[in-house]
């Protein structure tokens, strides 16, 4: 079927984003997007931007560039239909300005080669340097055509940049429509994790930050609390292994009661089934997050970044707080709330689901519009 398909000028798609850098909540992302695709045409050309090529094909089932192959991107660019930018949060300033300025020429390149430009399902923010600022509101405004974005303060964050030239669509995460189902091989991933049949657990997704270290006691402390009063066995869960086995390991070196130590699993499906498993999540990562919020479980958000309190505000879920408050007393007694909620609504559930196919919606139109 694929080799008959006509040979058009223009066909497929490239998608740029922190692929391929060992963060599970990025490569679950792309798995999102690459089935949302794959929903609007099964054979579709798909190129993923990656900082490990090989590993990305693997993975992910397409076609996959040196993320710094600048001449071979460029050229592929030049018979692509569509160029997404996403998900996760791309354009800010946080990490670095070589990042957002990164981000920033690919889509121009991407535009200037012939490509439609979508940002999709992304995060926006925090941009706060003065020029930083100027280029991100000139280069979107001329280049992009639809923005879809996960929350409300990224919204807001367009707005204040002054970006009103391209279509924003306020929809969520892409993350949120992968669906695990019940296989046996999501059993025997389950199983070979240590995750015992009748035992409950607390996963706790952990990174490293600016003080991080005054609150490794308070997190230990949570830790114990929900072992002692719920009967919650610790799963201190490195979402990105190379950069949270550290602070992981500092928490754990502290528990007094049994615990489990992972690592995310080698794609979104397996991360999905592992938190879809757990009781209550407490998470720094915002993909942790998504992922408990798409599957109904308990969690606590621990804010070191507006982005996750901006999707936690964006579900009208208080139960977060900053890490720089995050103490034993606060962290428990955010534990007692979300035990004693229990989960979202399904409805709820539903309605983010539902936003987050409207990305695939709109790509799908970039797609087949002539």
């Amino acid at each position: 079927r694929r080799f008959r398909r006509p040979k058009l000028e223009r066909d497929g798609v490239v998608i740029c984003g922190a692929y391929g850098k060992g963060n599970g909540g990025d490569n679950a992302i792309l798995d999102a997007i690459v089935a949302q695709l794959r929903h609007i045409d099964p054979d579709l050309p798909i190129c993923a931007l990656s900082r490990t090529p090989k590993e990305t094909r693997a993975a992910a089932c397409v076609d996959s560039l040196y993320t710094f192959r600048l001449l071979a991107i460029r050229r592929r660019m030049r018979h692509a239909k569509l160029y997404l930018s996403g998900g996760g949060t791309l354009i800010q300033d946080t990490t670095s300005t070589r990042s957002l300025l990164y981000y920033l020429s690919s889509i121009r390149m991407a535009a200037r080669a012939g490509c439609r430009v979508m940002l999709y399902g992304c995060g926006i923010g925090p941009v706060s340097r003065p020029r930083n600022c100027e280029r991100t509101a000139k280069t979107l405004n001329r280049y992009a055509e639809i923005i879809s974005l996960r929350d409300r303060y990224s919204e807001e964050t367009l707005r204040a940049l002054g970006v009103t030239t391209p279509e924003i669509r306020l929809t969520a995460d892409p993350a949120l429509l992968i669906d695990p189902g019940d296989t046996p091989a999501i059993h025997s991933f389950l199983h070979h994790s240590g995750l015992a049949d009748g035992t409950r657990y607390a996963l706790f997704a952990l990174r490293p930050w600016k003080d991080f270290d005054r609150h490794i006691a308070a997190f230990a402390n949570a830790a114990e609390y929900a072992h002692r009063e719920y009967g919650l066995t610790p799963v201190l869960y490195a979402m990105e292994p190379c950069r949270d086995r550290a602070a992981l390991n500092a928490v754990a070196a502290q528990l007094r009661c049994p615990y489990l130590l992972l690592e995310a699993g080698s794609n979104g499906t397996e991360i999905v089934a592992l938190i879809r498993r757990m009781s209550l999540v407490i998470a720094m990562r915002l993909h942790t997050l998504i992922f408990a919020a798409g599957q109904g479980v308990p969690m606590v958000g621990v804010v070191y970044d507006p982005k996750v309190s901006g999707f936690l505000d964006y579900l009208g879920q208080d139960l977060y707080l900053p890490l720089e408050e995050a103490s034993a007393a606060s962290l428990c007694d955010l534990i007692d709330t979300a035990m004693a909620e229990q989960m979202f609504e399904a409805e709820n559930i539903r309605s983010l689901r539902e936003l987050a196919a409207e990305n695939e919606e709109l790509a799908r139109h970039l797609l087949t519009e002539e």
